[in-house]
Parts: C-alpha cells; structure tokens; sequence
C-alpha cells in the first residue's frame, strides 16, 4: 500500500547516507518510538501504581493499552508533550534547512498556544487530550512581545529541552556549531540553569554516539568519552563539569536494573 511504499522509499534514501549520518537519523527516530512507547506510561510516579498498570505482563510496560498515566490520556501510539515538541522543531527546521529561531517560535505557538489541540481544560485528571505544561503555557506571551525564556526568571525544571536536542544533533552533530545551536534552541523556551547543563551534556552523549557509533568491543565506551571532555576542557562550566562524577557512578553501577538504578539515583 501507499504507506509500505513511502517507508520502503525513506529507508533506501536513509541507506544511502553516510554511517554517520544513518546514525544521527536512527537517534531521532529512536527518540519517536520511545516517546510513544513510553507516554502510556508517563509521570507516573508510584512504585505500586506503576507496578499495578503493567501487571498483565510486567515484561512488556511499553506502548500500555489501557494506559496508566494518571495525567492525560491519548491514543496508543501517540507522542507525549516532548515527543510532539521534537517534531515540531523537526519540520521547522526541515522547512528553514536549519534551526531559524523565530521560524520555530511560531511554529511553537501554532502547535501549543491558544486555540492548539493542547489548550484544553485541565479539570477532571486524567484528562482526554494533550497535556500542556508551563512551557508551552508561558511562551506564546513571550514570543508576542519579541522575547524568549532567557529574558525570564526561569525556574521550569522541564526535561523536554533534552529531548528537543536530538533535532539539533541530526543536523549539527559533529560540526563546529553544534553545543552553540543547542543553546540557541533551548534558550528560546528555557533558561532553567539545571536543564541547560543536563541539555548540554545529554548534546555532548549523542554527539559521540552518532561519531563513533555504539561502544561495544572498543577500549573506551562513549561514556568514558564524555568523562573525560568534561574533566579536561579549559573554561568548562562547574555545573557541566560536576557531570563527570554523576557519570563515574552511572558507569559503577551500570550492572543494576532499571528499577534498582531508579530507587539509587532517584525518579527523574
């Protein structure tokens, strides 16, 4: 049908880029699918809730039918808020063939603002919809006055800016602007110290894998990579570099569950 054709076409013109480039493309969509595996499942924060939402099979929490997010809840298969503001970035920056600031603040504002699938009552959770967070709230106002977040006191402790990166990183990883576009992109809709520091070193993780590729067999894990920039770089932010001990426990403890690492380190 229409759709195997369109994905059998996408697939060879992806098979003819370089390695490199196959790995950048197969980051973003990675980052999709998880999106959408995971959102089911989204911001649940109990141990026994989550434990009783996945009890028909514990072995399989992703793409959860019915789901258990106590938030909102959409259609299986949908993108959660981080997911859908990846793809808006995306085309943004595929209509622009690159990252153009006030392109994707009004795309921003036409995908979450006023009158969007996302503006929609919160009163009896979880709601039938899209969840729209502060973000998505505070920007459209922003965006009309000519201003961004960084014009702001932000306290938004909003992961999405990670998430957001992989756009960037599909087109910039391993080019000198790379770190200097990712913060343009974030400082639009955040300038929450924590996640500017978590963004730029999630951009610096991703970079070295769409680089080098994954790390098996080879000396030196992509982790330890990272590590070590982040020891060794002149005039580095404290804040960054402090991610180099969070990272040396990660890479410690690297033979724990997910669920034991989560009860170490804490809920994200």
């Amino acid at each position: 049908d229409t759709l195997n054709l369109m994905m059998e076409e996408l697939l060879s013109q992806v098979k003819s880029l370089s390695p490199m480039k196959q790995r950048a493309v197969a980051a973003v969509v990675g980052c999709i699918v998880a999106d959408a595996a995971a959102q089911p499942l989204q911001w649940v924060y109990n141990d026994v809730t989550m434990q009783k939402a996945i009890s028909a099979d514990p072995t399989k929490p992703e793409f959860l039918t019915p789901p258990g997010n106590p938030f909102y809840h959409l259609p299986c298969g949908s993108q959660s808020p981080y997911g859908d503001q990846l793809m808006v970035l995306l085309r943004s920056m595929a209509k622009c063939k690159g990252l153009n600031l006030a392109d994707f603040g009004d795309a921003y504002v036409k995908a979450f603002g006023p009158g969007s699938p996302y503006d929609i009552p919160k009163k009896d959770l979880p709601i039938k919809g899209h969840w729209q967070n502060r973000t998505m709230q505070r920007f459209p106002d922003l965006h009309a006055k000519g201003k961004t977040a960084e014009d702001i006191d932000d306290d938004m402790n909003d992961p999405a800016c990670v998430i957001r990166t992989m756009a960037i990183a599909l087109l910039y990883a391993g080019k000198p602007e790379y770190l200097a576009k990712a913060e343009e992109s974030f400082l639009l809709l955040q300038s929450f110290d924590i996640c500017r520091t978590s963004m730029t070193v999630a951009a610096r993780l991703v970079e070295l894998y769409i680089l080098n590729g994954e790390d098996r067999d080879k000396d030196e894990s992509n982790i330890q990579k990272l590590i070590k920039i982040l020891k060794s770089t002149p005039g580095l932010d404290p804040d960054e570099r402090s991610f180099s001990s969070l990272l040396n426990q990660v890479v410690s403890n690297k033979q724990l569950s997910l669920k034991k690492a989560t009860l170490k380190f804490g809920q994200a």
